[in-house]
Order: structure tokens, then sequence, then C-alpha cells
């Protein structure tokens, strides 16, 4: 047998194997959406949240977001947000959990500058909170995250020091769910990286910066947290170099990147909670 056909033959091997151990071991986690902190918080709390002026710029998965917090207002009564696509700031003179779209994807620049552009046409003015989340697909290996930080803390300054009537709050970015690990394997013993872990490694360092800057004031929604963490406590996640990066669980999206049913429901859950903590 060739050395080709030998390894070939190995990652075949290796590859049913895993399979296996997949088919009864990968699905043990509980995977049930947990609400019970939801629906402990006070309905004051609730009344007092959905009697805000919230506005969140977001692209795809923050609509996942937003159709997660419509399927939990469904269950739980108690919660109701006037939840309204806009920008404009006609729709901040009374409560709203305003949201639009901002920018363009994989040019997280320009989501800077529209969420800044929104907030000055006029719901600065209006807003008790303001926050944006940028896509996965923003923050890739490759890019200058470095940078994107540095602009990104540089427009909400000077809008903090515009508008200081308003709660400036912040976002970790979304990640991915990561490869299955034989495929991983397999590009390795073939001497290629994998590129959804080298794009999950970028953003969790992206978010660490996030988390640096302005978690001590507990003024960040970890969407990434969200995104990783099971009902247990347990965080998704791979090794670099004997470094740990999170990914997204693998059951809460389709297409690993967009939030199924099961995903946005736990994430959306997981906003208002923080939500109604800042209230």
């Amino acid at each position: 047998m060739s050395i080709v056909n030998y390894r070939y033959s190995l990652l075949v091997a290796c590859y049913f194997f895993t399979m296996s151990i997949c088919v009864t071991g990968c699905g043990g986690k509980n995977m049930n959406v947990d609400l019970s902190e939801l629906k402990a918080i006070p309905q004051e709390k609730c009344d007092a949240l959905a009697n805000k002026k919230i506005y969140f710029g977001h692209q795809s998965v923050g609509y996942n977001i937003i159709e997660g917090v419509e399927d939990i207002m469904l269950e739980i009564p108690q919660l109701k947000l006037n939840i309204k696509e806009t920008n404009s700031m006609d729709d901040f003179l009374k409560p709203v959990f305003a949201h639009s779209a901002v920018g363009v994807n994989s040019d997280p620049y320009s989501k800077i500058n529209d969420f800044r552009k929104n907030i000055e046409s006029g719901i600065g003015e209006k807003a008790d909170a303001a926050f944006f989340k940028f896509c996965y697909v923003d923050i890739v290996d490759g890019a200058d995250y470095k940078k994107i930080f540095e602009q990104y803390k540089r427009a909400i300054l000077l809008l903090e020091e515009k508008y200081p009537k308003v709660k400036f709050l912040h976002s970790t970015v979304p990640l991915q769910a990561a490869n299955p690990p034989i495929k991983v394997f397999i590009k390795k013993m073939m001497g290629k990286s994998d590129e959804g872990q080298l794009n999950n490694i970028q953003r969790n360092k992206f978010n660490e910066m996030m988390i640096s800057e302005y978690g001590s004031k507990g003024n960040v929604f970890d969407l990434a947290g969200a995104e990783s963490s099971y009902a247990d406590g347990k965080r998704e996640f791979f090794k670099d170099r004997s470094k740990k990066y999170y990914s997204m669980i693998p059951g809460f999206s389709n297409d690993g990147g967009h939030l199924n049913k099961f995903g946005r429901k736990t994430v959306a859950a997981k906003l208002i909670i923080y939500l109604s903590s800042k209230f």
C-alpha cells in the first residue's frame, strides 16, 4: 500500500470511529431552554424595561434575536415590549424597543458609522439606552480586530460625551459553530488550517478586548457567552496551542452561524435578563 493510500485509509477509519462516538455521546448535553430566571424577574422590573426607549442596531443574527424576544413574549405575558423596526426619532416619543439594520456585513466600519449616524439623527435626544452588535462575518481571520475596536471605542466615546443621558451598552461579537473535530483533524493531516477556528480565534480576541474595556461597569451583553454556554454552565470550546477559545453550541444553529429557534430563544432570554438589570 502506498503512503498516500495508507493516509487516506487512516483518515477514513478515524472519520467513522469519531462518528460512532458522536452518535452515542455527542447529544447528551442538556439542550432545554431554561426560562426560570427570566420568569422570576419581578413584574415591576418587566414594567420598568417596557417603559424605556431602547435602540438596538444589528444585522442578520440581530433579527434572529428579535424573533427570539417575540417567541418569549408569547410565553411570558408579563413581558410587554413595544418592539418596532425603526431608526426614526419620531418612534422614540413613547416607550419602544427599536431595532434596525446598521451598515453592511463584512464592513465593520460601516456599522460603526451607521450607528453613530442613527444616534445623531435624533435618537440620541430621546433614547434611554442604545447599543449595536457586529456580525460574525465582520471579525474574521486577517481582519485588524484591534483597529476595529479602537474605532468603535472612539465613536462610543464621542457619543457618550454628546449624549450623557443615554446609557450606551455593548455586545460581544457572535461566534460560529466549530467544524466537527474530525474535519479539523483531516485538514491538519493535509497540512491545512481550519478557517472556522481561525475566525473564532479572532472573535474571541475581540471579545476579550470588549469585556476588558467595558465589562467592569456591567455594560457588556455577552452574546458570545450566551451562544457558547449550556444550561449546566459548561461552555463549547476548542483549543489551539493549548489556549481555550469559545465557539457556538452546534445545536443553536442550522447553518453554523445564524440562530435557529432554540438558539434565538436562549440568547434572547439572556438579553432580556441583562437589559432588565440595567434599569
